[in-house]
Order: structure tokens, then C-alpha cells, then sequence
């Protein structure tokens, strides 16, 4: 099988599809890894591809504030996720695929598969970002997180925590 593996971010974003990447490729499947510049992570013996951006190269010019992202999102921010989400796009058309197996932070994964026509599976290595049944993505809602007085709260959030217990029903 063609497995694709896609991965945007740092050293801890990298070595983990890195070894999936490896383990596919063990098992006697076509691996291709699309992914950063500079991780530091050891990629020998990988079918690697560049996606032509460097997270290390960011992280040494900006540190990891968020307000030093903020103010260069234009400049920096903005080209490097467009970079992550062309490259690894055009790679997939490349390649071709039968699945593609993608970090979150690769936005346009679902698109390609989708026009590829071939199953897209996200890998969380920390499962933050995608909510579940059982957990809401992380931040967006807890009891550390109640609505004060006047706040806006979306209504499925108060359905989901009322489903499970944890709140009382909000009083009329």
C-alpha cells in the first residue's frame, strides 16, 4: 500500500510520524514522509520529502510567544502555513497515495484525500484539538471555563455538559 504521512511543527511533532513512517515501511507498505526542515530528528533510511518550511528557523527568530506571533503572523506565521498546506498538498498529488495519514496542523489533508479519493486519517500525538464524545477539544469548555454573567456560552456546549452530568441546567 502507498502510505503518505504528513507532519507540520517541531521535534515533537516529527518523530513520532517518523516512526510510524518507519513501522508502515517494516511491514512491506510505500511510505512517503512529507515534512519540516531541521527537526532534529533522525529521517535516515525515509523516502523524506521537504515541505520548505523550517519551525526551528521560527522558533529561534520569535521564541514560542504568542504575542511575537501575533505581530509577524503576516510576514512569518501566514507564509509558512500556506507553505505547510500547498507543499503537503502537492505532495499528495504527487505521490498518490491510497491513504493519507496526516498531523491536524496539515489543514488541506481532508481536501486532498477527499479529491484523491482515499481514506484521510489525522494523528494526534496529544489529543487536543479534535473534540469527543467524551472530551471537548481542550480549552473550550471545563468547570474551570463556566460562563460569568453576561457571557455567551454556544448552546450545544450546554446541551453536551448537561448530557453528561456535570452541570445543572441553566435557570430560566
Amino acid at each position: 500500500m502507498r502510505v503518505m504521512l504528513a507532519t507540520a511543527g517541531s521535534r515533537g511533532d516529527v518523530a513520532p510520524f517518523a516512526a510510524l513512517a518507519r513501522r508502515a515501511r517494516d511491514a512491506g507498505h510505500e511510505v512517503r514522509l512529507v515534512v519540516p526542515d531541521h527537526s532534529g530528528v533522525d529521517l535516515s533510511g525515509l523516502d523524506v520529502l521537504s515541505m520548505g518550511v523550517d519551525y526551528s528557523a521560527l522558533i529561534g527568530q520569535q521564541g514560542v510567544s504568542v504575542a511575537a506571533a501575533i505581530r509577524s503572523y503576516r510576514s512569518t506565521v501566514q507564509p509558512l502555513m500556506r507553505a505547510v498546506i500547498m507543499e503537503s498538498a502537492r505532495a499528495a498529488l504527487d505521490f498518490e497515495p491510497e491513504v493519507l495519514v496526516a498531523h491536524p496542523k496539515i489543514l488541506s489533508a481532508g481536501l486532498v484525500a477527499t479529491s484523491l479519493g482515499i481514506p484521510h486519517i489525522v494523528v494526534e500525538i496529544v489529543p487536543a484539538m479534535t473534540p469527543t464524545t467524551a472530551f471537548p477539544a481542550a480549552g473550550t469548555s471545563g468547570r474551570d471555563q463556566r460562563p460569568g454573567p453576561g457571557s455567551v456560552q454556544p448552546v450545544h456546549l450546554r446541551r453536551r455538559e448537561r448530557r453528561c452530568g456535570d452541570v445543572p441546567p441553566r435557570s430560566a
